[in-house]
């Protein structure tokens, strides 16, 4: 970053201020391109397993898609520094946005945090050896570094509505007044995507793939509706809308029943 900046405020004379808004400038429209070329081919579900590559993987592997829209915004933090936005100011906290796409996005890495964090709230009397199911489900390590890669598979989901500009307003916690404002790029509400998860049981006995798919319902549940999966979530960002029947998918068909925990959010809870 700081060698481009260098060389665009050394090629035309600019301050580090001005090269900061040339620079981001650079990348919206590098940005709005690829988005303009992706959004007219529509050709973002490659990304995905389909039903036909389904049929080659081992039996009771279950892959879930799940169709959301969102309650709240969604934030997130880009790995990039800068961003200028169309009326060519400079933006400090972009949204993540995919390399390839220029998409908005939701990382497959954040999926599998938040879906972690949500599943390691579940303390019903149903679920007694949670702490086995997360290790089975998310994998582990131990002292020695050895890793078990767990049972999940996650991908990355993609926005194609623009993004909308906020404040933050940080409250300082002697003090209690308002900081410096922030000013951040979100996901609105009402905001559509897709988010894909596969389930791959390895050499299992079905009433342990019963267990682990009953419980990743239950923690799907609570991240959608209860704790979210955005940054600010302690806030209420990142939840969604009450899904409906025609927004859940899972093949095989016969393990659909054990997510139809799913559509009820208001069963959602600690337990």
């Amino acid at each position: 970053m700081d060698y481009y900046l260098n060389q665009i405020c050394k090629g035309q004379n600019l301050n580090i201020e001005k090269g900061f808004r040339k620079l981001g400038d650079i990348k919206r429209k590098i940005i709005e391109a690829k988005q303009r070329d992706y959004m007219e081919r529509k050709d973002i579900a490659w990304f995905y397993p389909s039903r036909v590559e389904m049929e080659y993987l081992p039996l009771n592997t279950t892959l879930i898609k799940i169709s959301f829209r969102l309650a709240r915004p969604y934030i997130s933090r880009d790995d990039s520094e800068i961003y200028t936005t169309s009326e060519e100011r400079t933006l400090e906290n972009p949204i993540a946005r995919d390399k390839l796409t220029g998409l908005p996005m939701v990382k497959a890495t954040g999926w599998k945090g938040h879906l972690r964090f949500s599943a390691e709230k579940i303390k019903g009397e149903e679920y007694k050896n949670c702490r086995e199911i997360i290790k089975r489900l998310f994998g582990d390590s131990d002292k020695e570094g050895n890793s078990n890669k767990g049972r999940l598979h996650f991908y990355p989901s993609f926005f194609q509505r623009k993004v909308q500009e906020d404040i933050l307003t940080p409250i300082d916690r002697r003090s209690r007044k308002a900081s410096k404002l922030i000013n951040i790029e979100v996901i609105p509400q009402g905001s559509q995507s897709e988010f894909y998860l596969l389930y791959f049981p390895y050499l299992l006995s079905i009433e342990e793939i019963k267990e682990d798919l009953s419980f990743l319902a239950e923690a799907l549940k609570l991240m959608f509706y209860s704790y979210g999966f955005s940054a600010k979530k302690s806030s209420g960002f990142g939840i969604i809308q009450p899904l409906e029947d025609k927004d859940l998918e899972v093949y095989p068909e016969k393990f659909r029943n054990y997510f139809r925990a799913i559509l009820e959010p208001d069963q959602g809870g600690d337990g």
